[in-house]
């Protein structure tokens, strides 16, 4: 696969069906500004940092155990992808993910792909937390791309209801 082709905007099973294994390197091209935003587009949980070198993703598990599953999926997706995300947990079921491509401190088409892959790993959310992000997607509030687009989160949102029944 070329580089011109891992750069171009595939959408999220378009990105899960690649893979990052034995791909990242300090030769791993570092994503433009421009080309992070355009991705955004793909994995629209997500969010980019200030500089443009982190990718996050926050939600709020059921409950511990849940939490913890979650975390295992994502072992098993980093494992088998070489590409690791920095997992935190606080508050028993508050999760980040953070993803970046660490031997060039940014980001990576790999970072995208992962990503992609561990939006589709299962995970049951906190109900409460569902229906405030429901009612933050029905209320009109979106939110604000880096580059100042908006963008909501619906189809994202509807996969998340589907993984709690």
């Amino acid at each position: 696969m070329s580089t011109h082709d891992l750069l171009s905007s595939p959408g999220a099973d378009d990105l899960r069906r690649q893979s990052c294994a034995g791909a990242c390197g300090r030769d791993t091209p570092k994503l433009t500004r421009e080309e992070v935003s355009k991705h955004l587009a793909s994995v629209p949980q997500w969010k980019v940092d200030a500089e443009f070198t982190k990718l996050s993703r926050r939600l709020v598990a059921k409950n511990f155990k849940e939490a913890i599953s979650f975390f295992n999926h994502v072992m098993e997706i980093a494992e088998a992808e070489g590409h690791h995300p920095d997992l935190h947990l606080a508050n028993y079921r508050d999760i980040q993910v953070v993803v970046s491509t660490h031997a060039i401190k940014g980001l990576s088409i790999y970072d995208f792909i992962l990503a992609a892959k561990i939006d589709a790993a299962p995970v049951e959310c906190s109900p409460k937390w569902l229906a405030a992000q429901e009612q933050e997607l029905h209320g009109g509030h979106q939110h604000q791309s880096p580059e100042g687009t908006q963008s909501a989160d619906k189809e994202t949102l509807v996969k998340a209801e589907v993984a709690t029944t």
